[in-house]
């Protein structure tokens, strides 16, 4: 069987599909991922084949969009201004972003860039004739494909976030390129969606409106080398704490900060799982509390390292 993944440009959203991959090729099925050629190098780390033809809007400029258009509408959850949509930088009020100017000079090439996408994936699919499609949250190329090839597909949860969130936080994008309508598929519904593969234990289930197919939870958080640390035995009770960057890219620094609370015992061992050198963090997550045991541990850095590397011999992990 022949299976093809389309995935978008925000590895947290891909990333529970990896395992997946891994056990379609087990079987002996053959497994292309389509994607933005900026993904290429991780989804071939990942074990997987890539196939870098797709483009459109970034989904972190999506993201970052979409929590600007939250806090012109009041309904910002943070305390902070959201990131400029386009650099990432603190904003200082929300006009330093010209909306307006945004939709008439960039929009407009974002949209051909996303039908560009659609295209690309269509005619993909026409050569290779997948037998099933997947598909990220955020990469509806696949379904578009699926529909004109007549295929079934999936769309593949990362965790707890539903498709029929309200709009100001749904998971996936509108089809602005009205790619779907030239299709004669008319214009792009969340009913399109029928099948809806969910890693989620049952205590955690969201509303899905299609067929869900429940699967198990297998973790991935990327490819890298291995700590030598990590074989020795600690000297006292290890500590791993990991946290991810991702929301900070898309919601600014101080939303998802290093977490100051006290393990059970002193005398541990801290080891950081991060995806960054810690001279990068925010400098509010550069400073130790002042509790005992905090000033006991040491900080080698695990730079974009595999989870399971990090949480050997862990005592407890955060």
């Amino acid at each position: 069987m022949r299976v093809l993944f389309t995935v978008s440009t925000w590895p947290t959203q891909y990333a529970a599909m990896v395992p997946l991959g891994w056990a379609l090729q087990a079987a002996g099925h053959e497994v292309r991922v389509l994607c933005a050629p900026s993904q290429a190098a991780a989804v071939g780390r990942a074990g997987l084949v890539p196939v870098p033809v797709l483009g459109g809007m970034e989904e972190v400029l999506r993201l970052r969009l979409q929590y600007h258009a939250e806090a012109v509408d009041g309904i910002w959850p943070y305390p902070w201004l959201p990131p400029h949509p386009l650099t990432g930088e603190r904003l200082d009020r929300l006009d330093a972003f010209d909306t307006g100017r945004f939709e008439r000079e960039v929009v407009p090439e974002l949209d051909a860039s996303a039908a560009r996408s659609f295209d690309a994936a269509v005619s993909y699919a026409r050569e290779w004739r997948p037998d099933l499609v997947l598909h990220d949250p955020g990469s509806l190329e696949g379904l578009l494909a699926a529909k004109v090839m007549d295929v079934p597909s999936a769309l593949c949860l990362w965790g707890p976030a539903s498709p029929h969130d309200p709009e100001h936080m749904r998971i996936v994008p509108t089809d602005h390129s009205g790619s779907f309508d030239r299709y004669g598929l008319g214009p792009f519904d969340l009913d399109m969606i029928e099948r809806v593969v969910d890693p989620n234990p049952p205590s955690l289930k969201v509303p899905v409106g299609a067929e869900r197919l429940p699967v198990r939870y297998v973790p991935y958080n990327g490819a890298g080398p291995t700590p030598e640390w990590t074989a020795r035995p600690p000297e006292a009770p290890r500590v791993c704490v990991t946290w991810s960057t991702a929301l900070s890219t898309v919601s600014g620094p101080d939303s998802y900060l290093l977490p100051g609370s006290s393990p059970p015992s002193t005398g541990s061992t801290a080891r950081s799982c991060s995806p960054r050198p810690r001279r990068t963090w925010p400098r509010s997550a550069r400073r130790r509390p002042r509790c005992g045991w905090w000033r006991t541990c040491r900080w080698p850095r695990c730079c974009r390292a595999p989870r399971p590397s990090c949480t050997t011999g862990a005592a407890a992990a955060r």
